[in-house]
């Protein structure tokens, strides 16, 4: 195992490095089990040949469960490729949770609705459907005030909060937001692949 662990200690900028690329979810006291999966996929489909896992932490501080990840590429081209290698093996994911790409980090609303609204034009068509989903880590940041705030710049499509076509992700961190607009199935579960993992282990039983 050659990836890098990184104790991000910031200071008055972002709670984790702007170059973070994936977050990733997983049970507290497993982060570096669900480290090693991440990076074993990401090694394996060709994505990098290694990568940096940041752990989030100031001072004494530090959000367990949820890790950065921090590797060369561009992470929109690299979510299919991670999606079809986990489709085959599903049953590398053990320990990891969720894994969500990452496109903007700022702890700046005003950033954060300018890139919304830049990737929302370039993304987003008139039929298209899209929604805003937000998730909290140790903020007291309001869900319903950020949403209202980026919603308010997107002038195109509909929104449509059960079959949407793309995804304006917002993860919340602290006083740091980590963002990226995207189709629904980059956001990883591994929920989603318990049922093909059923089938799998059922086939082998019938041999």
């Amino acid at each position: 195992m050659v990836y890098r662990l990184m104790h991000y200690n910031s200071s008055n900028d972002t709670i984790i490095p702007r170059n973070v690329k994936l977050l990733a979810s997983s049970n507290i006291y497993f982060e570096l089990d669900a480290a090693s999966e991440v990076w074993h996929i990401l090694r394996a489909t060709g994505i990098c040949e290694d990568a940096e896992i940041v752990f989030i932490r100031k001072g004494k501080w530090w959000l367990r469960g949820l890790f950065g990840v921090i590797f060369r590429g561009d992470v929109i081209k690299s979510m299919p490729i991670i999606r079809a290698y986990i489709q085959k093996k599903p049953w590398i994911l053990e320990y990891t949770h969720r894994i969500i790409p990452v496109e903007l980090i700022t702890n700046d609303i005003n950033e954060l609705k300018e890139f919304v609204i830049k990737k929302a034009e370039e993304r987003i068509s008139e039929n298209s459907r899209w929604m805003i989903r937000v998730s909290k880590h140790d903020t007291k940041l309001k869900r319903r005030k950020v949403i209202e705030e980026v919603a308010k710049g997107i002038n195109i499509g509909e929104v449509d909060l059960e079959k949407p076509d793309w995804v304006i992700n917002i993860e919340i961190i602290r006083n740091t937001f980590a963002a990226a607009v995207i189709p629904p199935n980059f956001i990883i579960q591994r929920k989603e692949f318990k049922e093909r993992l059923k089938k799998l282990s059922l086939s082998t039983k019938e041999i």
